[in-house]
């Protein structure tokens, strides 16, 4: 098999600040001496057993104290193996499956060194930059004592500092976002919410909640309370419980464009692909994106659809999709009404040539929730109960519409 490389990986393992080996678990690595934290980007490498060189670009090393709270390409799960052996999966590959070899982690004094010997020389993972202003750098290899306070490196179990999701959109106080990692987790602030999607069709999304451990590897649509990660917290391991099945999202690892040879993207299609974003209402929706978007965004997810699909899928409960099918039948009448919707808020106003009209609005339940006669060119607003599935009923015609 090729000899591909989250070898990255293991170039940036450290561990805790004690001289003793990590038990199996979640981590997040950091360079001892420039403080840059590792993130995977993508799953491409190379090692070269006989000329002794790696290619670990993969691997990128950001300088930047708030990333680590929302970046889940920079949580980094080690295995134990055995001895100083390890094991390193993130980002949904792993050492051992790419390049069938196993890396030695090395008690430092205080900190680590991650290293391997191969034709007589034992080579260690530095960081690459010696300049600490720089924001990004990638690891290199160093003998000896080349780059030697470069090669220090500290692991920080994960509960260390918290992990949350920063909102893709907000609407009406609430905030969203598609989120796909390579670890189980579960909802730690109060008030968030997660979802797979289910159904489509109709302009619709149906979603159905998830609770309990998602598990790793399976992409969500993520309800939250706050504007910042620290308001949406989530806690990362445990062993998975969730109900996932039938879910139609798709998720995507990595969008790496910063060289040809770690080009690892997924292309935006807009006739077979809906995104997160607002509708035409500015209500959370899956869209067809704008012309700005070329590739999909690392560690998100979106829906494959078919050419012919709506423009905007509004997200639903899977019950208002189940009964908004069931009165697909209704007509439209185009010419008696118009209605313009802002928030609960709808007005109706009858058209210039039309006779006086009875306007009936009923909910899904079947209940009357507003009901008035229009003389031709009259506006009435009603305040509606609550957002959903309505129908607007006219003499000889109705429709329906959502808030």
């Amino acid at each position: 098999m090729n000899k591909f490389l989250p070898v990255l990986l293991l170039s940036v393992i450290s561990l805790p600040a004690a001289a003793a080996l990590p038990p199996t678990g979640y981590y997040r690595v950091q360079n001892q001496t420039t403080k840059r934290y590792t993130y995977v980007r993508d799953n491409k490498g190379r090692i070269d057993v006989g000329a002794t060189t790696a290619d670990y670009d993969a691997i990128w090393l950001i300088k930047d104290d708030e990333r680590p709270h929302y970046d889940p390409s920079g949580i980094i799960r080690l295995i134990q193996k055995g001895g100083s052996r390890y094991d390193i999966e993130a980002q949904g590959t792993s050492v051992y499956d790419l390049i069938e070899m196993l890396p030695s982690i090395y008690v430092n004094g205080q900190h680590y060194r991650i290293g391997g010997t191969s034709n007589g020389m034992t080579k260690y993972l530095c960081d690459g930059e010696a300049n600490l202003e720089k924001e990004l750098s990638f690891p290199r290899d160093a003998g000896g004592t080349a780059a030697q306070n470069r090669q220090r490196w500290d692991i920080f179990p994960v509960d260390d500092m918290y992990f949350g999701i920063k909102p893709e959109v907000t609407s009406e106080g609430k905030g969203y976002a598609t989120f796909f990692a390579d670890f189980p987790y579960t909802t730690q602030s109060e008030g968030m919410k997660m979802y797979t999607v289910v159904k489509t069709g109709n302009g619709m999304a149906a979603l159905r909640e998830a609770t309990g451990v998602i598990p790793e590897g399976t992409p969500m649509l993520m309800e939250c309370t706050g504007a910042t990660p620290s308001d949406n917290r989530l806690t990362i391991g445990g062993t998975a419980s969730a109900d996932v099945d039938g879910n139609l999202l798709t998720g995507v690892y990595f969008n790496n464009t910063h060289s040809t040879r770690h080009w690892n993207v997924v292309e935006y299609d807009a006739a077979t692909m809906r995104v997160l974003g607002l509708d035409a209402s500015g209500k959370p929706a899956f869209i067809t994106a704008g012309s700005d978007l070329k590739y999909i965004p690392a560690n998100t997810a979106y829906i494959k659809v078919s050419a012919d699909a709506d423009a905007e899928l509004r997200l639903v409960s899977e019950e208002e999709f189940d009964s908004s099918s069931a009165i697909d039948g209704i007509a439209a009448d185009d010419n008696a009404v118009s209605i313009d919707i802002n928030g609960l808020d709808i007005t109706v106003t009858a058209s210039a040539t039309s006779a006086p009209a009875a306007v009936e609005i009923i909910s899904l339940a079947g209940n009357t929730v507003a009901k008035t006669v229009l003389q031709p060119s009259e506006s009435a607003t009603f305040t509606l109960p609550s957002h959903g599935l309505y129908i607007l009923r006219t003499p000889g015609a109705a429709r329906k519409f959502h808030l």
